[in-house]
This record gives C-alpha cells, structure tokens and sequence, in this order.
C-alpha cells in the first residue's frame, strides 16, 4: 500500500471515528407524550397511529374487553390535545376496533381485524369540525371466518386499501376501492355497507 493510499485510509478512520457519535446519538426533543384521556391498563393504546397534518389517530384495539377504539389527537401551537374517542356503532367484544388506523385529511379507516370469528372488517369515518362520525362499515364479500380482513389498512384521499392477512389460508389479499362516489366503486371484492 503506497504512502497516498495509506495516509487516504488514516483518514478516513479518523472521520468516522470523529464523526461517529454525532450520528449515533440524535437526540431529539420529545414535543408531548400522548396518553389517552380514560386509560386502563392492557388497551393497547398506540398499537398503530397515523398522522396527516396536524390530525393523529391512535388506535386502541384491547380497549373495553378488545371491543376496541381510537383516539383523535389535534395539534395547535405546541400542544397536542385529544379531540375525540372513536367507537364503531356495532361494537362487540374481541372485536379490535383499532388494530390499525390511517388517516386522510378529515377521512379516517379503522380495521377490527377480530369482528365476526376473526372475519375482520373496517369502519370508515369522517370529520366535520370537531365531530368525527361513522360513514360506512366495509367487509369483503368473499371473507370468511379467520381472513383479519381489516389487520391493516391504508386511505389516501378517495382511494382505500384493505389487508387480509388470513384470507385463502394465510396466502392473503389485499382489496381496494374507492370512496369518492356513493355506491362505491368496487376495484375487488369489497362490500359497502352504508351507515353500519
């Protein structure tokens, strides 16, 4: 190794290992820990959150012996204040209402992977003002028990994706459709329940 190279190679080292701690230690500031306003032990609350803007929702799955539910969360200046508790209309034990949630402007989805033996569904809510109210419960058409339609789930303007995790013997599925017209489009086998 020549003297160039040698001296390229010390260098190196010597960034890196001048360098390192910076990278290794971000610290950055914790702006407010959430916490929901009626909290219990074993809810699981912030099991899956979703943030757009200044709007967060938390969901709860264990909350209420697993019925499930999910909590709204605005920001204003520094401050994170919670705005609403969200709960399916239909509501049942070992639902799990909030095993994930997404978020979209003033449009929230919300599985229950657990509704129905494990069937799954999910909700589909949305916000005027302060008011958060349920708009449609969504279940596949072709879902059968132990499918977790509603394990996960995904919105980005009118456009909603669905998991099922369980479907076809854990192979899966994943179904979209598109809420920007009543009935809905249906891009799978999707059935749209209105005020469910």
């Amino acid at each position: 190794m020549n003297k160039q190279r040698l001296y390229g190679f010390f260098l190196t080292v010597f960034f890196f290992l001048t360098a390192w701690p910076a990278y290794a230690a971000i610290d950055i500031a914790t702006v407010q820990k959430l916490l929901a306003g009626d909290r219990a032990a074993d809810e699981g609350f912030g099991w899956r959150v979703s943030v757009d803007g200044d709007t967060v929702i938390i969901g709860t799955p264990g909350d209420d012996a697993m019925t499930g539910s999910a909590y709204v969360f605005i920001h204003s200046g520094n401050t994170w204040t919670q705005q609403a508790k969200i709960v399916a209309k239909d509501r049942a034990v070992d639902n799990y209402f909030g095993i994930s949630v997404s978020l979209s402007g003033d449009t929230a989805v919300i599985g229950a992977g657990g509704d129905d033996s494990d069937t799954g569904s999910a909700y589909v809510f949305t916000r005027s003002g302060e008011i958060w109210t349920q708009q449609a419960k969504l279940i596949a058409k072709d879902g059968t028990k132990g499918d977790d339609f509603g394990v996960t789930v995904s919105v980005s303007g009118d456009t909603v994706v669905i998991g099922a995790d369980g479907d076809d013997s854990a192979t899966g599925a994943a179904y979209a459709y598109d809420l920007s017209s009543i009935p809905v489009t249906y891009h799978s086998n999707i059935l749209f329940l209105l005020g469910l």
